[in-house]
């Protein structure tokens, strides 16, 4: 009942045209879970072990984690509550409450940062001002920014720029950037063609299936040169926008956290930096990647957003400045290598 269920609410999101990842969670490498389409790896293919169901002290269902386009998410939530009632479906976050500091000793030693460091970075957290964390954590995009909205939380760091901007357009929401923080460069990736220079004519181009990280990938692809972009298309870039086009590229749309995987199966893949980490490659590994002064960087840097009546307030001012501070940014050009960029804290 439990994988027909699920079957049951994707089928209908695949059925209404909703995006729907690739499935994830334990249930990623079981067979019956692939057959029904509820994920979409292979998990012979990829030699995934079901083990869940191998362990005999784990009675409790597999963990099946989906992706839903967060812009329609809610039209598959309302579809199950309609089936089968709403006293049977519920939402869960995780919350915990934490001292400022002690998050940063927390992070610091998950991310095997040296002590030294992290309690460098702690102490500049002033004790004077009381500040504590109340740390939540969401599983849609939406959401963050809807308690910040609403004042139930004073402020988010998921999102970039262009992503605020729409969601203030989409939902007449007024938030604003306190501070940006770090971005994670685009980067194209060998699959079955080596080199830039070897891209044959009709060469098969994954890319991300959503606006704003396929406009990255356009804009990646027109910095090299194997493309013409229009000129006023800019961070709005669409495949209508290719004014040239010498190679006859063909494009394939993918959810993001499919296009590694997606590799062996085309020439070159754009794939954002926290999907290339999270899939074993590293951006010394890459074609190309995003120029540090480019366009990308300037509007897709990772910020602490938060309600205008709370952009000037101290608590998060000096959050955000430990954040921005020489220490964070060494330790992310140390630790990543390229991978995960500090910026220079501009809005």
């Amino acid at each position: 009942d439990y994988f027909l269920i699920v079957w049951d609410f994707i089928h209908y999101a695949k059925e209404h045209g909703i995006a729907v990842g690739p499935g994830r969670g334990s249930a990623a490498g079981s067979i019956v879970a692939y057959t029904l389409d509820i994920t979409t790896i292979d998990p012979i293919r990829y030699q995934l072990l079901f083990e869940r169901f191998l362990n005999p002290e784990r009675v409790s269902m597999p963990d099946i984690d989906i992706d839903f386009c967060f812009r329609r998410r809610q039209e598959v939530i309302d579809y199950v509550a309609e089936k089968y009632g709403k006293d049977r479906v519920v939402q869960i976050v995780t919350f915990g409450t934490m001292a400022a500091r002690g998050v940063l000793r927390d992070v610091g030693r998950v991310m095997d940062m040296p002590y030294a460091l992290v309690d460098t970075i702690a102490k500049m957290v002033p004790t004077e001002k009381d500040i504590t964390l109340d740390i939540i954590e969401y599983a849609d995009y939406i959401q963050p920014n809807n308690v910040v909205e609403s004042g139930e939380v004073d402020a988010n760091y998921f999102q970039h720029l262009p992503y605020l901007e729409q969601f203030n357009k989409e939902n007449g929401s007024d938030l604003v950037s306190i501070g940006a923080i770090h971005y994670e460069p685009f980067g194209i990736y060998a699959g079955r063609t080596p080199s830039l220079e070897d891209l044959s004519d009709g060469a098969l181009v994954a890319v991300p299936n959503n606006v704003t990280n396929e406009a990255r990938a356009l804009l990646l692809l027109a910095q090299e040169g194997i493309l013409t972009l229009n000129e006023s298309a800019g961070i709005n870039a669409t495949v209508e926008d290719i004014t040239d086009n010498p190679l006859n590229l063909q494009f394939k749309e993918l959810a993001p956290e499919q296009l590694v995987a997606a590799l062996p199966d085309v020439d070159i893949a754009v794939i954002n930096g926290n999907y290339a980490i999270e899939g074993g490659l590293h951006v010394s590994q890459a074609l190309a990647v995003e120029a540090n002064d480019g366009l990308a960087a300037t509007a897709y840097g990772n910020i602490i957003a938060t309600s205008p009546d709370k952009a000037d307030d101290p608590a998060l001012k000096t959050f955000v400045e430990v954040l921005q501070g020489p220490e964070i940014k060494g330790f992310i050009e140390g630790k990543y290598d390229g991978a995960v960029v500090p910026l220079n804290g501009e809005n």
